[in-house]
This record gives C-alpha cells, structure tokens and sequence, in this order.
C-alpha cells in the first residue's frame, strides 16, 4: 500500500517522490530546515514536495537495496497507519487557514477512492512482473481496511493536528520486531 510506486522494475532517475523512510538527502539541503527539519522527516511525503518546489531533485536508484520489515499484523499495522496518516496531514496543512483545514477534513472521507485506483495500477504492474498466484485473495479486502484508517488518520491531523502521534508511532516504527507474528 505504501511502497507500489518502487515495486521492480523500477526504472533508474529523476523522479517527483521517493520511499519514506527509505531515502538519504544531502545534509546541507535537510539542515536549511532547521527546526522543522524533524516535522519534515516525519511526514517525508511533504518534505518531497518542499525540495521539488524549491527546485532540488530527487533520484531513484533501483539497484539500492534494503531490509524491510512490514507489519503482519492488524493490530500494529492499522494504528501505525493512523499515527502515520495524521502526522502527514498535520505537517501538511500547518500553514494553512482554517478553511482550508475545514475542506480537507471533511473531504478525507474520499481520500481512499483515488489511492485504491493507483494501487490497482501498482498491483498490476506487478502482476505483470511476478508470480499473480503470490498475492493473497485477502488483498483487497485489507488494502480497503488500511485505506480506510489512514482516512481517518488524515481527517483527524487536519482537523485537530498531530497530537502525540509521533510518540505514538515511535512505538510501532522503532520496535518492528515486536510486531510481527513469531
């Protein structure tokens, strides 16, 4: 749900948005944020439009590899995604009027129609790419769920901020391991 855009084959270059998390800047370019240097790592997503908007360019490089751990579990996955989601939509909108906070919130309700028609377009980019029998019939019905919380999530950061949802999601994110099924 989070990481379609760079399923292989991915093609080497410059390109509007990279993997959060999964990135490494130039120190001098992050250090001009000052103290939102720590708002913007948070919500990396933001932190992309800023560089492209004042002209840096971001590169992906495909044959860069990491370790990943993905939650496997409900319980730990959708609330990782709420924290997540209100974190983005508080970092996004703190600088926006009140109305325009007023709009997003109540129009975060929709946000999963246009994210579900783009990762239909990842998982059949993979489809073509790997073995179909690997995804599990249960796909959609949790990628819905997972839409559906990180709505949520959206709708309460631009309505009411971030909150201690940063704290909250240092739980799941530094304690991955923990997480998982045994």
């Amino acid at each position: 749900m989070g990481y379609g855009p760079w399923i292989a084959p991915a093609t080497a270059g410059q390109i509007e948005h990279l993997p959060g998390h999964n990135s490494s800047y130039k120190r001098d370019i992050l250090l001009e944020y000052g103290a939102e240097l720590e708002a913007m790592l948070g919500a990396e997503t933001v932190l992309h439009w800023h560089l492209c908007s004042n002209g840096h360019r971001l590169y992906l490089e495909p044959k860069a590899r990491i370790a990943h751990l993905n939650f496997d579990r409900l319980g730990s996955w959708l609330p990782a995604l709420f924290y997540s989601a209100r974190i983005f939509a508080a970092t996004r909108s703190r600088s926006w009027s009140w109305r325009r906070r007023l709009f997003y919130t109540t129009a975060a309700p929709f946000i999963p129609i246009p994210r579900l028609s783009r990762i239909q377009a990842q998982v059949s980019k993979m489809r073509r790419c790997a073995d179909p029998s690997r995804i599990p019939a249960s796909f959609l019905p949790v990628v819905v769920v997972g839409l559906i919380t990180s709505a949520v999530g959206e709708m309460t950061g631009y309505a009411m901020g971030a909150g201690n949802a940063g704290h909250k999601l240092c739980r799941y994110e530094f304690h991955r391991v923990s997480h998982l099924k045994s």
